[in-house]
């Protein structure tokens, strides 16, 4: 997912295109829910991980989610460059859950 996110944004970088640029709030959504998941099944009582693991894990998931994060904003500004207005209004504010 994440290099698939970073790729992307090169070729945002390259080829601007507005369409795409939207598509990245649907990647980060994504992963938001992956990150939710993980916590999931990190804190279920059947979880056999110990401490470190755990703390590992949490960390990785958060480090991919502000990752997408990112990816999301620099999608909105090149898309902002590119067209000279900001991505369309459906687009859902970064780090918006709604």
């Amino acid at each position: 997912m994440g290099t698939d996110l970073a790729r992307g944004v090169s070729r945002l970088v390259v080829e601007p295109d507005a369409d795409a640029a939207l598509a990245f709030a649907d990647r980060d959504e994504t992963i938001d829910a992956a990150h939710r998941d993980l916590f999931t099944t990190l804190l279920t009582r059947d979880a056999r991980y110990d401490t470190q693991t755990a703390i590992d894990i949490t960390l990785l998931g958060r480090y991919y989610e502000r990752f997408a994060d990112h990816a999301v904003a620099i999608a909105r500004r090149l898309d902002f460059a590119a067209a000279g207005a900001p991505l369309r209004a459906t687009a859902r504010p970064i780090g918006s859950t709604a």
